[in-house]
């Protein structure tokens, strides 16, 4: 087989995916860049290329990832040339519809259409790099060299002309470029769903105009428990929601909007923040309850149903926060490395392919939204009785999809290292996306690895976080926790105390410095310490001491390397503080209640399996 290995990168992946102020922003710019890729590929096809990333073009169901790879029989710069053009076709077809749609709605003179055809001309980001291969023995090598050459030519950024209107106002969204939408059209601005003092650049606009289908909010996502509580326990109430909210979005209220496509919501399909305190303070909301008394009576009668609603299935307080979801393998360079044929990379890509179309299944599963699924790349949506467990079946899937591809060399099967943050709804949408890439590169500094992150309104960028391997089995970690606090049986001050212990602690330590630190015995000083804390505390609201038993197990996980005493403190602090926010969450399912001989008899026998493999 002679020919040339050409690979292909698509972009810009930032401006695509993370400049979005609503999750359908930020789902649509990932299907976008998708769909580009896509049509590279079919370029490829059509030109008898043969594909390796992706395996095909035919019923392509997950995202396609925005790396190409393929083999062209000859003139690969013709081909490259011809697949450029048809990336950029596809973006302009973008456009095309984006402009039917304003059109048809009436806000054509919003749209400074001169500074569209500017931008969309000078968007896209695309590289090519080949490498000739005389034989099929030659095709690693190729790949090799041609990898290299793509990442040179990515170093060598194409910076055109900067052309600017002065005092035209930057994109909201994304501050490297101006605004297409022209000032006093506010009647316009509303039929396209667009903020009275919002700005957008042109790929922000198609983003919010053309509308394949409406995704669901990250306020839908959070209170999601209710919803399945409702639905088992209060189904008069949920339907007096149903039909409340209904005529809500037949009002037009921009707090409430009806979508589809997403069964797993289908009990309850509508975007709304009235679920929260606080929701008709928006100005946009408030402008909207100005204009007939109609809506605001509308309004209390939901806010009416909704608090008998809660009383029903005796829900104090609607969760606020949820979870994003961040994956990405491990060491997916080395895996590709370790094959050395077409067809294995092929069989690899397949099973990249079947991983993302599985992840869209284990996340709807999980009541989540998935944003993107490709290669070996993950972004969704999570509430936070199912975020935990559904990061564990993505790892679980992710190996069961890549292994059969390495049989010969199982050291070279590829991991899933997952980030997942928490934080409250009414954050602003690209931070809790970075938050969640955060957590993901944490979790890669160790591999095959879960790292969670808790981000409170009160603390601001800071966040609690732990990281475990999946062998250190972190779902059951955080679980036991849950289930202790769920019980009452781990009072929600212990952990703060704990936590100024391990402040104070590591204060002492820093400041007398190694050798004099060293000279004290700190794994028996937390190992008391802790006890006498823990031993001063009520459970049950007071009621009683905490158990005896349970106290000696978490004395027993701090100490158990004197070494290592005051990380494994600072790791079981804040396994407790993440767990006092998942437990709400639970109570508000309505998950069952575990026994505390049960915890307590897991504990232990992990406690020995742990002892016996030392």
């Amino acid at each position: 087989m002679k020919g040339y290995v050409l690979a292909v990168s698509v972009g810009p992946v930032q401006e695509f995916i993370a400049a979005a102020r609503k999750t359908r922003d930020l789902w649509f710019g990932s299907q976008m860049l998708s769909d580009i890729s896509l049509a590279v590929a079919q370029s490829l096809a059509d030109m008898g290329a043969q594909l390796i990333f992706p395996p095909n073009v035919a019923d392509q169901k997950a995202s396609v990832a925005n790396k190409i790879v393929a083999i062209i029989p000859s003139d690969p710069g013709s081909a490259a040339e011809k697949a450029k053009e048809a990336a950029k076709d596809k973006l302009k077809s973008f456009w095309d519809e984006a402009e039917r749609i304003i059109t048809q709605r009436g806000a054509g003179s919003l749209v400074n259409k001169v500074e569209v055809s500017e931008q969309i001309d000078g968007f896209l980001e695309f590289y090519a790099a080949w490498w000739p291969m005389e034989n099929e023995e030659g095709y690693k090598t190729a790949l090799e060299q041609a990898e290299l050459l793509l990442a040179g030519r990515k170093a060598l950024r194409d910076f055109q002309q900067c052309t600017v209107t002065v005092g035209r106002p930057k994109s909201s969204l994304d501050g490297g470029r101006q605004t297409v939408l022209e000032e006093k059209h506010e009647e316009q601005r509303f039929r396209l769903g667009i903020k009275p003092n919002e700005q957008l650049d042109s790929i922000s606009l198609i983003k919010r105009v053309v509308e394949p289908k409406r995704f669901v909010s990250v306020a839908r996502v959070a209170v999601d428990p209710v919803i399945r509580r409702l639905e088992a326990e209060a189904q008069e109430e949920l339907t007096a929601l149903l039909q409340l909210a209904d005529e809500l979005d037949g009002r037009e209220c921009p707090a409430v909007r009806r979508f589809s496509g997403l069964d797993q919501y289908r009990a309850f399909p509508y975007d709304t923040t009235l679920f929260f305190e606080g929701a008709t303070a928006d100005s946009e909301v408030e402008s909207w309850l100005e204009r007939d008394e109609g809506n605001r009576q509308a309004v209390e009668q939901f806010q009416k149903a909704l608090a008998k609603a809660c009383r029903k299935v005796n829900v104090g307080e609607v969760p606020a926060y949820i979870a994003v979801i961040h994956a990405d393998g491990d060491r997916m360079g080395r895996a590709i490395r370790s094959l050395e044929s077409p067809g294995d990379h092929r069989n690899l890509s397949s099973a990249l392919v079947n991983f993302a179309e599985a992840a869209n299944g284990i996340v709807s599963h999980n009541h989540g939204a998935l944003v993107y699924s490709g290669g070996d790349d993950v972004l969704a949506f999570l509430p936070l009785d199912t975020a935990l467990v559904c990061a564990e079946q993505l790892a679980k899937e992710f190996n069961n999809c890549v292994r059969t591809v390495f049989k010969n060399s199982q050291e070279s099967v590829p991991t899933l290292s997952v980030g997942l943050s928490i934080a409250h709804y009414g954050e602003h949408l690209s931070e809790m996306v970075e938050w969640s890439r955060q957590a993901e590169r944490d979790a890669k500094r160790y591999r095959n690895s879960l790292a969670v992150a808790l981000h409170t309104r009160s603390a601001g960028p800071e966040a609690v976080t732990v990281v475990h391997t999946w062998d250190e089995d972190p779902v059951w970690r955080f679980q036991r926790w849950v289930d202790l606090h769920r019980l009452e049986a781990l009072p929600d001050r212990a952990p703060f105390e704990l936590r100024e212990l391990h402040r104070e602690l590591k204060r002492y330590v820093e400041s007398q410095g190694d050798a004099r630190a060293a000279s004290v015995d700190l794994g028996e000083l937390i190992r008391q310490e802790v006890k006498r804390i823990l031993k001063r505390k009520r459970a049950e609201r007071g009621v009683t001491g905490l158990s005896e038993r349970l106290i000696q197990f978490i004395v027993d996980e701090i100490s158990a390397d004197p070494s290592r005493a005051l990380d494994a403190l600072d790791t079981v602090v804040n396994e407790m503080l993440i767990a006092r926010r998942l437990a709400r969450v639970e109570d508000v399912v309505g998950t069952p209640k575990p026994n505390m001989d049960d915890i307590l008899s897991e504990f232990s026998k992990r406690k020995g399996t742990a002892n016996a493999n030392r």
